[in-house]
């Protein structure tokens, strides 16, 4: 059931990049090219700093716990902090290239199919791996093995 998670994951940074690759050619880019892609890195490492520190922060007394637990300190991530890293990183790069326009267009529907593809390898792994949401009493909760309706 684990692998489902990794290869959902995988499938929808795949499919999310050749939508962006897709978007970009058909509607043009304002940005210079190597402007774009500082842009996309700054996104990438702050989306990864962010879904890092959101889990850590989720929990703290369990952080804090686990300090020196190098599995525990590698081991979990949130699409929140990774969203919220990735916009701050992107705002403040553009703030030092000066880009006063927007410039997210071209990333809207890639990233929302990608999470989407990824959130579905959350839900199919069940309960193994730590991804399966919140408990939850409302008739849409699922569950998905540990004997708690859960949101999807």
């Amino acid at each position: 059931m684990l692998l489902w998670h990794f290869v959902l994951e995988s499938l929808g940074y795949f499919i999310a990049f050749r939508l962006y690759l897709h978007e970009r050619k058909t509607a043009g880019d304002f940005l210079r090219p190597e402007t774009r892609w500082t842009l996309v890195a700054a996104a990438m490492v702050g989306a990864a700093i962010g879904s890092k520190l959101f889990y850590w922060i989720e929990d703290p007394a369990r952080t804090i716990h686990q300090w020196n637990n190098l599995s525990y300190l590698m081991a979990g991530k949130t699409i929140i902090g990774a969203l919220l890293g990735g916009v701050f990183a992107v705002e403040a790069g553009k703030a030092r290239l000066r880009i006063r326009r927007r410039t997210g267009d071209l990333f809207a529907i890639p990233l929302a199919a990608g999470i989407a593809i990824g959130r579905l390898g959350c839900f199919l792994a069940g309960t193994l791996d730590g991804t399966y949401g919140v408990a939850t009493s409302l008739p849409w909760g699922v569950d998905l093995g540990g004997g708690e309706r859960r949101h999807p």
